[in-house]
This record gives structure tokens, sequence and C-alpha cells, in this order.
């Protein structure tokens, strides 16, 4: 499930206003994309199990986007996880040409 929040200040200042703007349910081909964007915004990266107790599918499936992602020095990994490449601190808004 993916969601956001309102980005209008004048809206999350409104107590009448839901903070929350909106949600979607994600299709199985969506969560690898949205697994990397979130867990390769944590400096300290994530653990690789994490990918299958998250989304329920087989850390192979994350197999080509972690490579295009390591090439193009977006993020880093070994057997145990990933983390964002030192130098890559605009990841989220460059990575969605990967998916």
């Amino acid at each position: 499930m993916r969601t956001w929040k309102t980005r209008l200040p004048k809206d999350y200042l409104n107590p009448a206003k839901a903070f929350k703007a909106g949600d979607k349910l994600l299709a199985v081909d969506e969560l690898p994309f949205e697994f990397l964007m979130n867990a390769l915004r944590l400096t300290e990266g994530v653990e690789a199990a994490l990918f299958a107790q998250r989304t329920g599918l087989p850390l192979e499936q994350l197999a080509a986007a972690r490579r295009e992602a390591e090439q193009r020095a977006f993020c880093r990994s070994n057997r145990r996880g990933w983390w964002r490449h030192r130098g890559a601190s605009c990841f989220s808004t460059t990575c969605c040409s990967i998916s």
C-alpha cells in the first residue's frame, strides 16, 4: 500500500482536513521498485531478507533493478543487503528511470 500526505501548508495546517491525502494498493510488478525506492532512502541501507518479508516476492525478482541501480552508482550491495552509494543522495528522484 502506498500512501501520501497533503503537500500544501494551508491543507496540513487545517485541522478540518485529513493529513493523509490518499492511498493506492500496489500491483505486484510495482513492489520491487517501491521497495528499492523506500529502502535506499535510508543511509544505513537494508538487509536483503527484508525484501521477501515486506513484499512476499523472491529476492531474484529484484535482481535486474538492483544490477542497474549498481551500474548507475545509486547503490551498492553484498549478500547481506543494499545501501545507498555515498554520492547518490538524490536516488529517489532519479531512480524512476530504472523501473
